[in-house]
């Protein structure tokens, strides 16, 4: 379910640059760059892997930091 929270988080960004909107890969980029590690139990079985991971992705999305970025470019 977390496709519904990254449109969320895209459709902020956007709001906040206009200049990104359609920018599929900045904006991309962006959440990925501002993502924080994931830090939670991972002994549970789908933790395996680099990243990004099956069960976390990049990490934990930071939409604050994610649109104060876009806000500054």
């Amino acid at each position: 379910m977390a496709g519904p929270h990254i449109v969320g988080v895209v459709a902020l960004i956007w709001s906040a640059q206009p200049e990104l909107i359609g920018d599929i890969d900045a904006t991309e980029q962006l959440i990925i760059d501002t993502a924080h590690p994931y830090t939670g139990d991972k002994s549970i079985g789908c933790f395996s892997g680099s990243t990004p991971s099956n069960a976390y992705g990049y990490g934990v999305v930071d939409v604050y930091e994610a649109v104060k970025q876009a806000l500054g470019k």
